[in-house]
């Protein structure tokens, strides 16, 4: 049967405003199969259409917010609230909805507010107050992190504090109380810890799992036509000398050292004091990672500059990897094998491999006599 252009469209636009396909059949008496047909084919009408439907129920939407604030003032709503309170209601919220909108929404003349700024108390008495107000916080959060937080990052943890205030608000508090943040450069961690100090001192024996832990990066070389070079890095404890973490990378970077050290800190449960050891690699002295460490509270210690003993157990570490596990094996063909090679030993090495240090017990079994004896609940 024929049916028209125009016919078409009117079946699709029924469709569209809400009709269903059973009664379109049922009053056109065009197969269901048919109208669907011609649906499918009307899809940049379906489009444009469901858009302006978007728009209509936003456009209502505004319209019923509208009528609601029109009858709050009709009703003379705000003529119950004394003009002071919502004078002073104005000041704690305005920074963050403006000044115009606040005093609409409140029913207060722009100018009276000015006014309620200037009366008596100088230019400045709104940034005043709000300094008052912030200030105390400003302080307390530039001690908390060790004075490395600039304006931004004090205005983010403002906000989770439930304190509302714009980035250039902060910025003018702190550029008027010298208030800034450390300088972040390669020297970063030195200035913050007045040098880089070695805190371990070779003294390698703890009293408790998590004080002190350990950590370096070494390479592994796989393949030898076409070599390809990786990094393993491990962090250590040094109490059971348990592996606690550990990552691969196809470079020894800032993010291999990150990445690994939040690994141990996912699977330990850390006091603020836990000392941090490495070399003085640029990866263990970047910002990123130094800003890691303070997050956490965690002491950073330095080998001297050339002194590999100032690490010996980590090294020894990676000496006994290398001469009871990697040297054997010949054919490595890729990361993912490698990462399995790895990982393999190292659970080896944390649950069976004895440790003469340890009276010959794995480090898992030592650290798990430990919290035996002291009734500590043990996190892995």
């Amino acid at each position: 049967m024929y049916y028209s252009d125009k016919f078409k469209k009117d079946v699709v636009n029924r469709y569209l405003n809400g009709e269903s396909v059973p009664k379109i059949h049922k009053d056109t008496g065009v197969s269901k199969s048919t109208i669907y047909e011609w649906i499918n084919s009307s899809k940049e009408c379906f489009s444009i259409t469901a858009m302006q439907k978007t728009i209509d129920r936003q456009r209502q939407k505004i319209k019923r917010l509208e009528s609601m604030i029109e009858i709050i003032h009709e009703a003379d709503f705000f003529q119950e609230i004394p003009l002071e309170k919502r004078l002073d209601l104005i000041d704690k919220i305005w920074e963050t909805y403006g000044i115009n909108v606040s005093c609409d929404a409140l029913d207060v003349a722009h100018g009276t507010f000015h006014n309620h700024q200037k009366r008596g108390k100088g230019k400045n008495y709104l940034h005043n107050k709000r300094k008052s107000e912030l200030l105390p916080e400003i302080e307390k959060i530039d001690n908390e992190f060790h004075h490395i937080y600039g304006a931004n990052k004090i205005t983010a943890e403002l906000k989770n504090r439930g304190f509302n205030a714009s980035k250039n608000t902060i910025l003018k508090i702190m550029q008027e109380e010298h208030i800034h943040s450390l300088r972040m450069d390669k020297n970063y961690c030195a200035f913050l810890n007045g040098e880089k100090r070695n805190v371990i001192n070779r003294k390698f024996d703890t009293q408790r799992p998590n004080q002190a832990w350990v950590s370096d990066v070494t390479y592994l070389q796989i393949g030898n036509a076409k070599p390809k070079y990786f990094f393993l890095c491990v962090i250590m404890d040094l109490y059971s000398r348990k592996i606690i973490a550990h990552s691969v990378g196809e470079t020894n970077s800032k993010r291999l050292i990150n990445t690994t050290f939040r690994k141990a800190i996912e699977s330990r449960d850390i006091n603020e004091g836990l000392v941090f050891h490495s070399d003085r690699g640029a990866n263990y002295t970047s910002k990123s990672f130094c800003d890691l460490l303070v997050e956490y509270g965690v002491i950073q210690s330095f080998s001297k500059p050339g002194t590999p003993y100032d690490n010996a157990v980590i090294e020894s570490f990676f000496q006994n990897f290398k001469t009871e596990c990697f040297n054997h094996y010949f054919d490595i063909r890729n990361k993912k094998e490698l990462i399995n090679i790895i990982d393999e030993y190292i659970n080896f090495y944390n649950i069976k491999r004895s440790h003469s240090y340890l009276n010959y017990v794995s480090p898992d079994d030592y650290e798990r006599k430990y919290f035996e004896h002291s009734k500590i609940p043990r996190t892995e």
